[in-house]
């Protein structure tokens, strides 16, 4: 069941009941994934409402047009519950990426009706959806607007009210932007396992290396770029006095939740690691005493070659006395871009 938390109508809410008028969705603050379900909805029936078939969601903005790790996440999850409606075809990510690439909207981020119909012809899409992000004292709001790829027009409009939980707060601001990367040396770059195997204490370069609550720390000790993988390596300590079990989780039906993001919002998969029982594993989980750090490798897809800055988003979950989950966001890290 959904949790929600509705304000009150008041005395104008009736007066609207009273007229005919209906609350919108919007009204009630739900949960990240509960708020993206609700706009993939509202999506989802107006697109169907102009007959229009194929879409390309244009990753999420705040006001003042800045990338976060919030709203890229969010525009990512919205596409995997388009798709898994059936009824939509959306344009997939990395294409999408290189046309907006090309016409030098991956800053800015800003589509108007012009650059609205270009995208529309050369993507090949029927409507875009663009949307904004707002951190408001007790919420984060997010509003969607529906453009037709032929004309420019906005024909509807979505929105949703997230809770501000803990892990919503834990991403919020963590900005994916094209900004100058901290000063210090590239990570690991074309660097071989044995060495980073041999030098798990070298420093990440500046930027939220660690993670830590009252009963876990995660740190990141390791980023190496290699030709087909790229390669985080975390140490994780038990901070309770109580033995723990600890997963990371790579995905929950289609929504991934382990991945990487460079500074130009693309996303990076798992591929592979040593908590996971098999490449593919879900599932794979350790053990962990109180106070004894566990190294934990985590292989990622091959990154772009023009990439230079990484976040790592790591979904875990631990369990003393029940499962609790966390997101975790660590970074940006600096490293080398392919053939420098």
């Amino acid at each position: 069941m959904r949790k929600t938390r509705c304000h009150s109508l008041g005395i104008v809410g009736v007066a609207l009941l009273l007229l005919g008028g209906q609350t919108r969705p919007g009204l009630c603050q739900r949960t990240l994934s509960d708020g993206i379900s609700d706009l993939a909805s509202q999506i989802s029936t107006r697109v169907a409402q102009q007959q229009k078939r194929k879409i390309a969601v244009i990753p999420f903005r705040e006001l003042d047009g800045k990338a976060t790790v919030l709203g890229t996440y969010m525009s990512e999850a919205l596409v995997t519950q388009l798709v898994n409606s059936g009824s939509l075809e959306v344009v997939e990510r990395t294409m999408l990426d290189r046309i907006l690439s090309e016409m030098k909207l991956g800053e800015s981020g800003l589509i108007d009706p012009n650059t609205a119909k270009r995208v529309g012809q050369v993507a090949g899409v029927d409507a875009i959806v663009t949307g904004t992000i707002t951190d408001l004292q007790s919420y984060v709001a997010a509003n969607c607007r529906l453009i037709d790829a032929a004309t420019g027009r906005i024909f509807a409009a979505a929105e949703a009210r997230i809770v501000k939980d803990d892990d919503v707060k834990k991403i919020m601001g963590v900005a994916m932007t094209r900004a100058p990367i901290p000063e210090g040396p590239a990570l690991g770059q074309s660097e071989s396992r044995s060495a980073q195997e041999a030098a798990p204490s070298r420093a990440p370069a500046p930027g939220p290396t660690e993670w830590s609550d009252r009963s876990l720390r995660v740190q990141t000790v390791g980023v190496a770029r290699g030709r087909k993988e790229t390669e985080v390596t975390l140490l994780v300590t038990n901070l309770t006095a109580s033995n723990m079990r600890f997963q990371i989780k790579t995905a929950r039906w289609a929504e991934v939740l382990t991945y990487l993001v460079d500074e130009f919002g693309n996303r990076y998969t798992k591929v592979a690691g040593s908590i996971f029982r098999t490449p593919t594993d879900n599932m794979g989980e350790l053990g962990l005493v109180p106070n004894v750090p566990i190294r934990v490798r985590l292989e990622f897809e091959e990154l772009a070659p023009d990439v230079t800055s990484i976040t790592a988003v790591v979904y875990v979950s631990v369990y003393t006395r029940n499962w609790e989950d966390k997101t975790l966001s660590l970074g940006p890290f600096r490293i080398g871009a392919q053939g420098h």
